[in-house]
């Protein structure tokens, strides 16, 4: 009898220990994919250099993104959009030696970067998807 009280307790104390456990680990996770504040707060924020550096190469990515969306094949589109980026993004290294300088900035400059390689990967699944589309079309012009 005492032996079958003390496996019950033992048994609700793990239940009891597994569920906070789920509820606590869906809680953080459920925060890490639905919060809406993704910025760091931690530390001042980033330099003005940093802030005009990040939204100049960011409209060079804008720019880069429309010149490449025309292109045929997938080599083509990443050479335009590389060429779109620059004179900007030649000199990139000043931005990001410019907001390296804050814990803010740095996150800024990583997200920008992450940017950069969704802007190149946009591509490559555009010129995918679009040039069998693009060879129908040009085998009734011939």
């Amino acid at each position: 009898m005492a032996s079958r009280r003390g496996r019950r307790i033992v048994t609700a104390a793990f239940l009891i220990f597994a569920a906070a456990f789920i509820v606590t680990s869906t809680v953080d996770i459920a925060r890490g994919v639905y919060d809406e504040h993704v910025a760091s707060t931690e530390g001042p924020p980033p330099t003005a250099a940093c802030v005009e550096g990040i939204k100049t190469l960011v409209g060079a990515l804008d720019r880069a993104v429309s010149v490449a969306t025309s292109a045929k094949d997938e080599p083509s589109a990443l050479s335009a959009f590389s060429s779109g980026a620059k004179p900007e993004w030649d000199a990139a290294y000043g931005t990001e030696s410019a907001c390296s300088t804050t814990p803010q900035g740095k996150d800024a400059f990583a997200a920008l970067v992450r940017l950069r390689a969704a802007d190149e990967s946009f591509l490559k699944r555009r010129v995918a998807e679009v040039a069998p589309l693009r060879r129908d079309v040009d085998a009734y012009l011939r």
